[in-house]
């Protein structure tokens, strides 16, 4: 038994049955894009601003903040990334840490005047009495966490959290982490490293390195001397990461335009 494809294509019912079974499966996949889980790309950088040492040669050094002797003190800064296809409004994040202490803070929104807040809840827990002091557990809690409220994030836009930081563990580095504590959104870790165009060196060199293979694919296809294919091959191959960045964040570009 043959299957005719031409009948197939001549028939109206069967190119109506494909185009609604083709619709449904396209209309699923983007309610499962538009549906699926905000996840918000975050970073964590420290750099060593002091240490305090005692040294029998060159003398004592000392870290001090506050007025208070620290055995070192690092600058901290965490940068959350609305990396989903939407402009996010009231976004609630927790910064928080293990041993290291959080001390003075700077936050901002990259591109505008506002600045995140602390929410209710935090002022509420970490506020010292009227006329009295905060309580040990109060400053602990100061001391280990922030939370703030975002009113608006959107595309593409960064919440940049700074930091002084102190870890009494010697030999430890700071460690902080962020938290999205809201039904539909979470914050995931992107390691920091190499970039390509703002886009990690892995993605970019993968995606170009396909890219390279299907123009090298395509010209075998041409009827071009060989010299010039391989010249074009070569030439691609040379700016794989390029072509792979500038690829990824087209496609990129494209799905926040399909579903937004």
């Amino acid at each position: 038994m043959t299957i005719d494809i031409q009948t197939i294509l001549d028939s109206k019912l069967a190119v109506a049955v494909i185009s609604a079974i083709g619709g449904g499966i396209a209309g699923r996949l983007a309610g499962m894009l538009k549906n699926r889980i905000q996840e918000l790309e975050y970073t964590v950088t420290h750099d060593r601003v002091g240490i305090s040492a005692n040294d029998p040669v060159f003398g004592s050094v000392k870290a001090v903040w506050n007025g208070t002797e620290l055995s070192n003190l690092f600058n901290s800064t965490v940068t959350i990334t609305n990396t989903t296809t939407k402009d996010l409004k009231d976004v609630v994040v927790k910064v928080y840490t293990g041993s290291t202490k959080l001390l003075t803070q700077h936050v901002s929104i990259k591109g505008s005047t506002y600045v995140p807040q602390f929410t209710e809840a935090f002022n509420q827990a970490t506020q010292a009495p009227p006329g009295g002091q905060a309580s040990a557990a109060q400053l602990e809690q100061y001391l280990s966490s922030r939370e703030y409220k975002i009113g608006t994030l959107n595309r593409g836009q960064q919440a940049i959290f700074q930091f002084l930081t102190t870890e009494p563990n010697l030999g430890n580095s700071p460690l902080i982490l962020a938290e999205i504590q809201q039904e539909g959104r979470r914050a995931v870790f992107k390691q920091t490293g190499p970039e390509y165009h703002g886009v990690p060196a892995r993605r970019a060199l993968a995606v170009g390195l396909g890219a390279s293979l299907g123009i090298l694919i395509g010209l075998n296809y041409l009827d071009i001397p060989m010299w010039l294919s391989s010249t074009v091959a070569m030439c691609a191959g040379l700016v794989a990461a390029s072509i792979g960045a500038w690829l990824y964040k087209l496609a990129k570009g494209a799905v926040r335009f399909l579903v937004s």
